[in-house]
């Protein structure tokens, strides 16, 4: 082998050990925001059934059927959803758990229309609305407090303005994690 191939080997060696460091640099500050990471991780059950837990403590189930990634399209016309993980209950209940790692905007609207998009994979056309099981929609954000209350967990659910004690009813529950928050209102692991 000649001087000038031996140098040029040299050098590929050289671009490859700095790429392969690179990679493992990157891949070791890869977090759970990371959409491949967070759903290869809420596909493992048990996993996913212990966060369910701590985020839905009075929520009794047993099995999770997860669909993970879905997308519903209910016309070529209206709006289609990508569900994070989409998760069904043995008895039921629908659970959307979304990874939010920026502020769009219109947060609070995405979840009133991912609520509308489970609910209507649950009725059949005929069924009457007292089929629908409750539907809970988690949006996980990370690294901002879409309220700015400092709480790690923000619970809604439909109640009545002039008489705040009386919820609807309607079953369904959408919460927003914020892991930047301050309060001392959660358990240490699910603020971990």
């Amino acid at each position: 082998m000649d001087k000038e191939t031996t140098e040029i080997q040299d050098n590929i060696k050289e671009i490859g050990e700095e790429i392969l460091a690179e990679l493992a640099r990157k891949w070791d500050t890869i977090g759970i925001s990371n959409d491949f990471i967070f759903g290869k991780i809420m596909q493992d059950e048990e996993l996913l059934k212990e966060l369910v837990h701590m985020i839905l403590p009075n929520l009794k189930f047993k099995k999770l059927v997860i669909a993970g990634q879905k997308t519903v399209e209910i016309g070529k016309d209206i709006h289609g959803v990508r569900f994070d993980i989409f998760v069904f209950s043995e008895t039921g209940e629908t659970i959307t758990i979304e990874m939010q790692v920026i502020d769009t905007g219109d947060l609070p609207k995405r979840m009133r229309y991912y609520v509308s998009m489970a609910d209507s994979m649950m009725l059949e056309k005929g069924l009457s609305y007292s089929r629908l099981k409750d539907s809970y929609v988690i949006l996980i954000c990370p690294s901002f407090d879409m309220y700015g209350k400092g709480l790690h967990k923000y619970t809604f659910t439909n109640r009545c303005k002039e008489a705040p004690d009386i919820e609807m009813e309607d079953g369904t529950t959408k919460i927003v994690l914020n892991a930047a928050g301050t309060a001392d209102d959660v358990d240490g692991k699910l603020k971990a």
